[in-house]
């Protein structure tokens, strides 16, 4: 029962509610920003853990407001947001999961990653997408909005004979801000058990404004004295003093009403609090203290914030601690953009161009990374990255040692360039940024893929959701409740592992009678060595690679055809019929940190055979089985042919590469754009 029924127990009987969600979420300390921001009290309430499929704070929200839909027994529910919004998605997934249909009305938003990742798995999910309306801060969107929804509203009224079920933008509403009412009480538990101190401060990140208002109501009915810090990131249209009172009031009196026990609390402006500075520009635009947030998090404690939303909120964290400045302590090596770092002690040459995003102003790095920063005014920054690749070999070549290999800043500042005018050199750089932009392009797919994929998965073989489940009783089993007629195997029953080999015969390029050697190099970029074709255990397009030694021990991968290295092992399936080879692959993918922690070995580490074999995993019927198998080929079909695109993009510019720079192809009377790559 959820903490605010167990203390209002006439509300259950009265308030619509669906379970969706895995309540209460942890509560955590963050040690390492924490002690870097001279507070050792600051926690962090992990809602992005609220659901297995899908997390987030719009999960409680929907609890009530999707329980509503059901209890009007609604076939459909329509919502709206921008392109890329969260509560859109979400309301897609979990209204599947309870059997509505779900129709989302969306404005434009910047492009991104995300907004193109979460419009896919909308669209997985079944919604129906419509977009409406024109740019997100131009005044007629939400007249045109209002028209689009009026027109919805009547086909589906015409077509099926009822209106669907209207879901306001981010479930903010009385009801949907119940929700975190409800969050409220669970943190009050959460402290009582000891498991975090009572917060002086709460930051959230506000965009409809119901989690806060939610959170300020619920600290007022159990005495709390958290003050609760609203960040804008939408419109202050959308959030304001006078808004948030009028939704407090509005949960309040819905409480009330439905039991007169609630208490009535009487808020006013003074105890809200909006930080407005942090919003940007426009809604869905990142902000370099917003990224900085993220990427402090993410390296700090390996959590993902986001840049819209929570990012905001934690730069408003940090800029309230008042801590000195980092860039002031690292002023000799402050990043910026379009600098190039390079690897100058051990593995010489590793490269990379610093890319204009604003985490780069915050970042550091180890001693043996040397930064070089480009006069611009003589040289653009992208050719000479090109040109330092090209000329990787003659680098290495300088570096001096014997245990360890280092190049000398003095050797590399005497390090001599041809340097062509700016207009061939801003040429060259296009040329071969058309390449590495298309290579990107293809790895952003490839993620969008893998996600939609992994969530395919967890939808079956998580959540036992597979088409017709609903017909099939669950039963007992070892591994808790599973769909009656699946069964309970080791993995070792299910695959043969082949361990990889160390060849004697390697090749620069790929001849009829030589294959790809597989590395782990090789299988994350695509850049292979080659040795013969009967040198070792040949891996198949369907089969599993996992890394059986060394740091990177369980990662794994899927797709290359060659002979797999001596640091690797190929998983196969012994009956394709029963476990999906993609299954296989989606199921080491979801266990690889469970796989790393169990692995053995002091001084080099190596994955726990005997524990991997020991997997135990539920099998399901053979026409359950082949039809999963049948969803999730074209999708890594797909995944297969990008990454065969993009190999073949890298040869290609590796092979332009030194003939660009050297002058051999003369590109003075190409026509091509060179946009900013400089003056």
């Amino acid at each position: 029962m959820i903490p605010l029924f167990k203390q209002y127990p006439l509300l259950r009987e009265k308030l619509p509610y669906v379970s969706l969600g895995e309540f209460p979420t942890p509560v955590q300390k963050l040690d390492g920003i924490g002690r870097n921001l001279g507070m050792n009290r600051l926690y962090i309430k992990r809602d992005d853990l609220s659901g297995s499929i899908y997390g987030g704070n719009k999960v409680r929200k929907l609890e009530f407001l999707l329980g509503n839909a059901l209890k009007v027994n609604a076939k459909e529910v329509m919502t709206f947001g921008g392109a890329g919004s969260n509560h859109a998605l979400a309301t897609a997934i979990y209204a599947r999961q309870i059997g509505l249909r779900s129709i989302s009305m969306l404005v434009p938003q910047p492009n991104a990653h995300y907004v193109r990742r979460n419009l896919l798995m909308s669209y997985h999910c079944g919604a129906e997408l419509h977009l409406c309306g024109g740019e997100l801060r131009s005044r007629t969107t939400m007249p045109l909005v209002f028209l689009a929804t009026v027109h919805q509203l009547l086909r589906h009224r015409l077509k099926s004979g009822r209106f669907p079920h209207l879901i306001p933008p981010g479930g903010s509403s009385p009801l949907g801000a119940i929700g975190f009412v409800n969050a409220a009480f669970e943190l009050k538990e959460q402290i009582d058990n000891g498991l975090a101190p009572e917060p002086e401060y709460v930051y959230v990140a506000s965009g409809t404004m119901g989690t806060a208002a939610g959170l300020m109501l619920g600290f007022g009915v159990l005495k709390l004295k958290s003050r609760v810090i609203s960040v804008r990131v939408t419109d202050n249209k959308l959030v304001n003093v006078k808004g948030m009172v009028r939704l407090i009031d509005s949960t309040n009196s819905l409480l009330c009403a439905l039991d007169p026990c609630f208490p009535t609390l009487k808020f006013s402006g003074a105890d809200v609090e909006i930080r407005h500075n942090f919003f940007g520009q426009q809604y869905a635009l990142f902000t370099r203290e917003g990224m900085e947030a993220v990427t402090r998090m993410k390296k700090s404690e390996g959590i993902k914030l986001d840049g819209t939303y929570t990012g905001k909120a934690f730069a408003a964290l940090i800029n309230d601690t008042k801590k000195e400045d980092f860039i002031d302590t690292h002023k000799r090596t402050r990043l910026e953009s379009n600098d190039i770092l390079i690897t100058n002690s051990g593995t010489i040459g590793r490269m990379a161009l610093v890319s204009d995003a604003s985490e780069t102003v915050r970042t550091t790095f180890q001693k043996s990374v040397a930064i070089i920063k480009p006069d611009q005014g003589r040289v653009v920054p992208r050719w000479l990255y090109y040109y330092l690749n090209a000329e990787k070999d003659a680098l290495i070549s300088w570096a001096g040692g014997t245990a360890q290999k280092n190049l000398l800043l003095r050797d590399l500042r005497a390090f001599k360039l041809t340097v062509p005018p700016l207009p061939t050199q801003r040429k060259i750089a296009a040329v071969l940024s058309a390449y590495d932009d298309l290579i990107e392009n293809n790895t952003r797919r490839i993620r969008i893929l893998e996600e939609m994929a992994q969530m395919i998965y967890r939808e079956w073989f998580v959540n036992f959701r597979f088409p017709g489940h609903e017909n099939v009783k669950m039963v007992e089993s070892e591994l808790g409740l599973i769909p009656e007629g699946w069964e309970i195997q080791r993995l070792g029953e299910l695959v043969d592992i082949v361990k990889g080999r160390k060849v004697k015969n390697l090749y620069d390029t790929m001849n009829t009678d030589s294959v790809p050697y597989l590395l782990i190099d090789g299988l994350r970029n695509g850049e292979y060595v080659y040795t013969d074709k009967d040198a070792g255990p040949s891996a198949q397009e369907d089969d599993v690679l996992m890394v059986m030694d060394g740091a990177s021990s369980g990662e794994v991968f899927i797709g290359s055809v060659g002979v797999a290295g001596s640091t690797l092992a190929i998983f196969r399936p012994r009956n394709a019929t029963l476990l999906s080879p993609y299954v296989l692959f989606l199921l080491l993918q979801e266990r690889k940190q469970e796989i790393a922690e169990k692995n053995v070995g002091s001084a080099i580490p190596h994955a726990n055979k005997a524990y991997i074999t020991g997997i135990k995993l539920t099998v399901p019927p053979k026409d359950v089985s082949m039809t999963l198998h049948s969803q999730l080929k074209p999708i890594f079909q797909q995944i297969i042919i990008l990454r065969l695109k993009s190999v073949n993009l890298r040869r290609t510019r590796d092979l332009l590469l030194p003939r660009l720079i050297s002058g051999e192809i003369d590109v003075e009377n190409l026509d091509i754009g060179t946009e900013g790559l400089g003056q």
